[in-house]
């Protein structure tokens, strides 16, 4: 068999090209749609990391202002209260309280407490300390002196420690 010999249809050969080119153009159309996809894929992507961001950010935020609220609810009939109910817990007995000086920062009030404390061992001052410096409030020790006081002339009494300390607390600036 000849291929002169066929009888061409030129109706059915233009079809056919017609054909092939839609085809053609079809399938780089499908392409470009699954680039598009793949790309609208990674945007979204993108997108949930940001919101993820977004939502971590806004609930720091939400914790230090209520660590701010928290640090701010401080005055100083509340101080000395928290100091002696703090002392009481150790086995500290305060003496004095005497608030000494305030410094004001841009972001911050910092005030300043000197204690004159007693105590019956080194152990309860330690622990008065811990519990300061870990509580909710924040207390920081900037200075701390330990002396035996003097013995008493009664027998059987046990020798106590007078302890005077010097504290600060902050006050974050800009809330309530």
């Amino acid at each position: 068999m000849n291929l002169k010999d066929m009888p061409i249809n030129k109706n059915k050969i233009i079809i056919a090209v017609i054909i092939m080119i839609t085809l053609f153009v079809a399938v780089n159309i499908f392409k470009a749609g699954i680039s598009n996809i793949k790309s609208l894929k990674e945007k979204i992507n993108a997108e949930i990391k940001n919101d993820t961001l977004i939502n971590d950010i806004r609930k720091t935020e939400e914790k230090i202002l209520t660590y701010k609220e928290e640090a701010n609810k401080k005055d100083i009939s509340s101080v000395i209260n928290t100091l002696g109910s703090i002392a009481n817990k150790s086995g500290v007995k305060i003496i004095a309280v005497k608030p000494s000086k305030t410094e004001d920062s841009p972001v911050f009030t910092k005030h300043h407490f000197d204690l004159r404390c007693e105590s019956d061992s080194y152990h309860s001052v330690g622990k008065f300390i811990s519990n300061l410096e870990s509580h909710r409030d924040v207390y920081f020790i900037n200075t701390l002196s330990i002396r035996r006081a003097p013995i008493s002339e009664s027998k059987g009494q046990q020798s106590k420690f007078n302890v005077d300390l010097t504290l600060n607390t902050v006050v974050v600036k800009g809330l309530i």
